[in-house]
């Protein structure tokens, strides 16, 4: 069952994607799922729950990249009340 809101998890998924500059289709094949997996996670309609591989193999892009986790906290935020995430 699908959601019209982002989980947050889809929301960091999506927002660590795009900070690495990758298709759907990168992503997937760099944390080993295909582009549809990505897809619904990033919507909410799978909430995501990496496997231990997706989350070293996402650490290290993101290393590369010189980022961290941390980097995205804002990805987890709720906007306010009648306002939409940017991007939505």
């Amino acid at each position: 069952m699908g959601s019209k809101n982002k989980s947050q998890g889809g929301k960091l998924l999506l927002a660590i994607r795009k900070a690495l500059g990758l298709t759907q289709s990168e992503f997937g094949t760099l944390i080993g799922c295909s582009d549809t997996v990505v897809s619904r996670r990033e919507r909410g309609a799978h909430e995501p729950s990496l496997k231990p591989s997706e989350i070293l193999a996402t650490d290290k892009a993101l290393q590369e990249k010189g980022l961290r986790w941390s980097d995205f906290e804002d990805a987890l935020k709720t906007p306010p009340a009648g306002e939409t995430a940017e991007g939505e």
